[in-house]
């Protein structure tokens, strides 16, 4: 085991299982592909990162491999057929690397160009403060969740560059080590039968052993429906610097 992080990606192109409309506006294709290029320019920022690999469900695009050929780190394509597939050999990945920390992504993440390099040493940050804890960071500070249900009272923490929260839910798309995904893989995995969020991975952030913590301001930017589109943060700048 190595002490890098390996950034694992689960990307379609060609299916959009989002029945409302992104805020963005662009098609699933061309979204992807800016997401997973913002992802591979900010693994560029740092030398922590072990291997890039895509976990791809279906064709792939033309501009892939070129935006895969500018990152340092070594690369791969891991080929699935259908989201159970994906899901699947997503989190397979991440149980058989090589390297003890792990960033599982999904490809509707804007990053911006620091996103990376921060939660890599962020994780490393909060490791030390917390000894005892399984320590997990979700990117985005999701204004819906505000107005949902919050969860218990979170502790505001300073991170190197931004503040923290602690939290209580994420999506998939959270740095974690491989031992938290070890040693709570039903609950990682029931993405791929059919389970929420809630149901699921969310269960995790509730247990004694584990701490989720989520920067203000975002480091990425969940690109979904118009109750995901961040208030503080014009994403357009964001988009165009990519």
């Amino acid at each position: 085991m190595d002490n890098k992080c390996e950034i694992i990606v689960r990307a379609c192109f060609n299916k959009n299982i989002r029945k409302d409309k992104r805020y963005c506006r662009v098609p699933k294709r061309e979204l992807s592909i800016k997401c997973i290029k913002s992802i591979a320019k900010a693994a560029k920022q740092t030398s922590k990162i072990s291997y890039l690999t895509i976990v791809l469900d279906g064709e792939e695009d033309p501009s892939l491999k070129n935006i895969l050929a500018e990152v340092s780190c070594p690369t791969r394509i891991l080929r699935a057929n259908g989201i159970k597939e994906s899901a699947s050999r997503w989190f397979s990945a991440g149980r058989n690397s090589n390297s003890d920390l792990l960033y599982m992504v999904e490809d509707d993440y804007l990053h911006c160009e620091t996103a990376i390099k921060e939660i890599i040493e962020d994780h490393s940050l909060f490791s030390r403060i917390w000894p005892t804890s399984q320590i997990a960071i979700h990117p985005f500070d999701d204004p819906d969740r505000y107005f949902k249900d919050p969860g218990p009272p979170a502790q505001i923490r300073l991170g190197t560059n931004r503040h923290y929260r602690t939290n209580y839910w994420s999506t998939h798309t959270v740095l974690i080590t491989q031992k938290t995904l070890k040693d709570n893989w039903d609950k990682f995995t029931a993405a791929g039968r059919g389970l929420g969020e809630d149901e699921s991975i969310n269960l995790i952030w509730r247990g004694a052993n584990t701490k989720l913590l989520t920067p203000i301001p975002s480091l990425a930017l969940h690109m979904q429906g118009e109750d995901q589109r961040p208030h503080f943060i014009n994403w357009e700048e964001w988009w165009e610097k990519v």
